[in-house]
């Protein structure tokens, strides 16, 4: 089921704004997971791409994995996401100047985290929902670790009426909720 045009034409909007596009390119951290139709989708994408696993864990859970997808304002894949993803927890956006690869390297590093006992976990930190609620905890160190080379995050609310957009004042974090409903083509 898709969204409304008007939603994916506000959101589209928002992540290619002429502030953003000060930022740089457009990316996305996708969890193939999710749904059934992500990885087809990915694998028939006409888009800079690569599956954040490596070794044999990419290729046994490439189906499965968290991928990087520079997006492109007119490419098909990019309406996909919008349209089905949308308010389904999918992955999460980004704004950067960085290189394909320096955020491939970047995003790599996230995936792993140890417990208290010291055991290796999965971080899916690009869950909006893991996202949102990991965000506000970070130290002034991990704010700048998680940003690196990302310039801005943005994320869907608690609701798909919402986007909500992370960056650094200083070594300070900003949330600026967007309420979809209120964002205007002027």
């Amino acid at each position: 089921m898709s969204i409304p045009d008007q939603l994916r034409d506000v959101i589209h909007r928002i992540l290619w704004s002429d502030d953003s596009q000060e930022q740089g390119r457009i990316f996305t951290v996708i969890d193939a997971a999710r749904d059934d139709t992500i990885y087809p989708e990915i694998v028939a994408a006409d888009a800079e791409k690569t599956c954040l696993l490596v070794g044999e864990q990419a290729h046994q859970l490439a189906p499965v994995a968290p991928y990087l997808i520079e997006l492109d304002e007119e490419n098909p894949f990019t309406r996909w996401v919008l349209d089905h993803g949308w308010g389904k927890s999918w992955g999460i956006f980004v704004a950067s100047t960085a290189t394909f690869l320096e955020l491939r390297h970047h995003f790599r590093k996230f995936l792993k985290v140890a417990d208290e006992d010291g055991n290796t976990l999965f971080f899916r930190y690009y869950d909006p929902r893991v996202f949102r609620i990991f965000m506000p905890t970070c130290t002034e160190g991990q704010l700048q670790t998680v940003f690196g080379p990302v310039d801005r995050y943005f994320v869907e609310g608690e609701d798909d009426g919402t986007i909500i957009q992370y960056f650094l004042r200083g070594n300070n974090l900003v949330r600026n909720d967007i309420v979809l409903s209120e964002v205007t083509g002027e």
